[in-house]
């Protein structure tokens, strides 16, 4: 009966999990419409060249020493031939300024030569002429760095904003039409450890005043755009959390996740928090920047490649995706009488087309700047969801056409789930419960079986052809389990080093190149900081994928094997290739892990004090060299 309520619980508890990832990633929009739509009133958007500015986003620039000189000379280029074309006002750039990684890509630390290129890169390009230049720092730029005030934050003297600005900071443009916030959020842990237990951002409250203070310092703007390197989910927050701050924005623009892989190109969400969550792609691997216009209070925006062009942004009508009424003035969509959109290249723009509803609309005219409009009858398209095509080609033949949803009712369409997962979720509470997921894997099936006297046998009876196998094959391993937990010394060995895997500490080691650290799952203690668990979570679940989990199956592989086979090997090591392949192999990827993780990154004392890893090889070992010779796993019991 005990047996069968831990299932049932364990049970439910997935069911309960996976019904709330579901219902949030699933949710529409309706909480939005709770929000008070903000009016608009005139002007309207129309044919002339007014109420309405652009700028640029790049991030992740990881300017290198030792990787990739492309990143900072193609830098260069977009900078002084690329951005004249564009003539935006202001230039974000969301961390990650620079790479500050070893050779080897293990280590870690700021150099001082790649600040410097990145500083020169910008002031001879002359953008700062033209441009307002806003970069903040990102986990890169924090890597062995001790404190705000070190002589290695190199931030403090090679950036541009960081020469004012120690930490977040704001921006006020102010224009004829209004005033817009830019406000940069800082979420670097201080003080910043080395790789790799640097990836996630942290905000203590009084930091997160400090953005509330920011904020409330001009609150009559017309609009404002928060910017950092953390995507909201990868920052570990104190209350009130991030979130409920950037609720007073249109949207808050990141980096840092780097598409993943190219997996995820264009990851965006509406916050339920009631602002847009903008992650840009990088400049590293991918060449990526983003133009965004505010055009009569309307925020609009592209992304797009390095020396792609034309560019094509249209600004009104607005994408529908992209609509937040309590922020934007989108009745102003309704009574414009013009179609808007911002057409950018380096050479003269020779051909520019607009379809509605692959209706060709006459009269494309030119009013300015990268500015072209197009007159239009809005009431034409009141009802539902219309789609707008722009083709434009430039003097040197190249062409580009953009389509986009638009609709003046609020109709809309989703947001895709993967991007909505990744952005609206706090990545750390996911990677804290399936850690501590990962460890009940190991522990509960040991309880659980060796209450049982005997193993549990497959139900031939109830399975049939193809099911037969898969059957014979989960009840095998199950079987291999319960002969686990017969043994004493196994049982308590496996589950206690599970449990120290959760609460206690990995390593100790250089966290920061002056200072020792002691790194536990759920937390860092360094310099007299700590620092919550985050990254060190799924740095567990590796830990149990790869190693804990595998050895609980080598063992009860080794006993079956040895009973099937009735033999006893004696051995020095008690090694049989044939039945231990796979255990030689799991000792190998440890001690890699070990070697490349921690060696690499925090040095020799970081591998020798360090339970998790170094020592586990040893246990395994110990525990390997005790056990091989045994047909029954009661044996020793009695012999130890």
């Amino acid at each position: 009966m005990k047996v069968a309520l831990v299932c049932f619980s364990v049970l439910t508890g997935c069911v309960v999990l996976f019904a709330f990832i579901w219902d949030t990633i699933d949710g529409d929009l309706a909480n939005s419409r709770s929000w008070e739509e903000k009016e608009g009133g005139p002007p309207y958007p129309g044919d002339k060249l007014e109420n309405v500015f652009w700028f640029i986003q790049i991030t992740d620039l990881h300017i290198s020493r030792y990787w990739d000189p492309a990143r900072s000379e193609h830098l260069s280029i977009f900078l002084k031939e690329r951005v004249p074309a564009i003539k935006p006002i202001v230039i974000l750039v969301t961390g990650d300024l620079t790479d500050a990684k070893a050779v080897d890509h293990q280590g870690s630390r700021q150099y001082l030569d790649e600040w410097q290129t990145y500083w020169n890169t910008i002031q001879n390009s002359g953008v700062l002429k033209t441009s307002v230049w806003l970069d903040i720092r990102g986990n890169h730029d924090a890597f062995d760095v001790p404190n705000l005030d070190s002589q290695v934050n190199y931030y403090r003297k090679y950036s541009i904003q960081g020469q004012q600005h120690a930490q977040s900071y704001a921006y006020h443009l102010k224009r004829s039409f209004g005033t817009y916030n830019f406000i940069g959020v800082d979420a670097c842990p201080d003080p910043g450890p080395k790789r790799p237990f640097n990836f996630f951002g942290y905000l203590t409250k009084a930091r997160l005043a400090d953005l509330q203070r920011l904020e409330q310092a001009n609150s009559g703007a017309n609009m404002t755009i928060w910017f950092g390197h953390y995507p909201s989910s990868t920052v570990v927050e104190e209350h009130p959390g991030l979130r409920r701050t950037l609720s007073s924005g249109i949207a808050y623009l990141c980096g840092h996740l780097h598409t993943l892989g190219n997996l995820v190109p264009q990851m965006y969400t509406y916050q339920y928090a009631g602002y847009l969550e903008l992650e840009l792609g990088d400049w590293k691997d991918n060449r990526i920047y983003r133009i965004m216009a505010i055009d009569h209070d309307i925020l609009s925006f592209t992304d797009e490649s390095f020396d792609h062009w034309p560019v094509i942004l249209i600004t009104n009508p607005k994408h529908a995706l992209f609509q937040v009424p309590h922020h934007e003035k989108l009745d102003r969509i309704a009574k414009s009488t013009h179609i808007r959109v911002l057409i950018f290249s380096p050479w003269p723009v020779e051909t520019v087309t607009v379809e509605v509803d692959h209706i060709p609309l006459p009269g494309v005219s030119h009013a300015g700047s990268g500015l072209y409009v197009i007159p239009w009858n809005p009431q034409q398209y009141l009802y539902g969801q219309h789609t707008i095509t722009v083709y434009a080609k430039d003097s040197l033949g190249n062409s580009r056409e953009k389509s986009q949803p638009f609709s003046l009712d609020g109709s809309r369409p989703k947001f895709r789930y993967l991007p909505s997962f990744l952005l609206m979720f706090h990545i750390d509470s996911i990677a804290l419960m399936v850690f501590m997921m990962s460890c009940l894997s190991v522990i509960l099936p040991l309880y659980v079986l060796r209450k049982c006297n005997l193993p549990p046998k497959a139900p031939y009876s109830l399975t049939r052809g193809f099911f037969r196998w898969p059957t014979r094959y989960i009840f095998t391993r199950i079987k291999w389990i319960w002969m686990v937990s017969k043994c004493d010394v196994l049982y308590h060995c496996l589950t206690g080093f599970v449990i120290y895997v959760a609460i206690g500490p990995w390593f100790v080691g250089h966290l920061l190149y002056e200072y020792y650290g002691v790194v536990f799952s759920w937390g860092i203690f360094i310099k007299g900081t700590y620092i919550p668990g985050s990254i060190t979570y799924l740095y567990g679940l590796l830990q149990n994928l790869t190693f804990n989990i595998p050895l609980l199956l080598h063992f009860g592989y080794m006993f079956d094997f040895n009973q099937r086979r009735k033999t006893r090997y004696h051995s020095r090591l008690h090694l049989s290739w044939r039945r231990d392949w796979f255990f030689i192999l799991l000792l190998t990827f440890q001690t890699y892990m070990a070697y490349s993780g921690y060696y690499l990154a925090y040095g020799g004392v970081a591998l020798l004090l360090c339970p998790v890893r170094t020592w586990s090889v040893l246990l395994a070992i110990t525990l390997h060299w005790k056990c091989a010779k045994l047909l029954d796993p009661t044996e020793i019991n009695s012999s130890l």
